[in-house]
């Protein structure tokens, strides 16, 4: 956690996370049962945190049951959609504007305990072939809660971010609030949120790293990420 810098453009701050490599050539990792059939229903247990290697931001993908369907959730600091899944020998082609000009692809597996696991993804937006993705899948069950925790910029200090127990947060330059003002943000999925301050939208996700909650968060109108760690 020592070498963690919290305001990073995309590229840097993914190097530093153990994020999944989402590889272009579309690589396996040798330890997944590929020919384990997997099920949109084992999607449900899951979500999906993305960061985009440019300006484009935070992604979150979750899934719930709609009727006979699985459909998933795709949030953006300023958008939302929401897809119907459909799998194909265990990948699923998530076509974000319908035209196929920016799609992601996600091959699922499972390890040796049955757990599944993301065997590859890839990213491709066709105005601009550069744009490099970065994820993690997590298990809803396995996500700390958030709530009621302080968070600091470790490169700037005296730059704090608080979560309250009844889904407000505050930003402040000083560790005991005060005088800071409040706002509310609501849940997208487990450890994922959005939210509103003083005027701007902010959106994060919450990870595990080394057995220390963090959070990395966007402001809107910015490239940058925001890395917090727990005070």
């Amino acid at each position: 956690m020592k070498n963690l810098k919290p305001i990073l453009k995309a590229c840097s701050l993914i190097l530093l996370l153990a994020f999944a490599s989402c590889k272009k050539d579309g690589g396996v990792k040798p330890e997944v049962k590929v020919n384990t059939p997997i099920t949109t229903a084992d999607l449900l247990a899951y979500s999906i945190d993305i960061t985009l290697g440019s300006e484009l931001g935070l992604r979150v993908i979750y899934f719930n049951k709609d009727g006979n369907d699985i459909k998933a959730t795709l949030d953006g600091i300023t958008f939302r959609k929401i897809y119907t899944v459909n799998l194909v020998n265990n990948t699923w082609i998530l076509d974000q504007l319908g035209d196929g000009t920016v799609t992601y692809t996600f091959t699922f597996a499972k390890d040796d305990k049955g757990q599944l696991i993301m065997a590859n993804a890839i990213y491709k937006k066709q105005s601009d072939a550069s744009i490099e993705m970065q994820l993690v899948m997590t298990k809803n069950a396995d996500v700390p809660s958030f709530a009621n925790t302080r968070f600091r910029n470790s490169e700037n200090p005296t730059t704090y971010m608080k979560f309250s127990n009844d889904h407000n947060f505050a930003i402040s330059n000083k560790s005991d609030y005060a005088g800071a003002g409040w706002s509310s943000y609501y849940d997208l999925c487990a450890g994922a949120w959005k939210g509103m301050y003083n005027g701007v939208n902010y959106m994060g996700f919450s990870i595990v790293q080394n057995g220390i909650l963090i959070m990395i968060v966007q402001k809107a109108g910015t490239a940058d990420y925001y890395l917090l760690g727990p005070l």
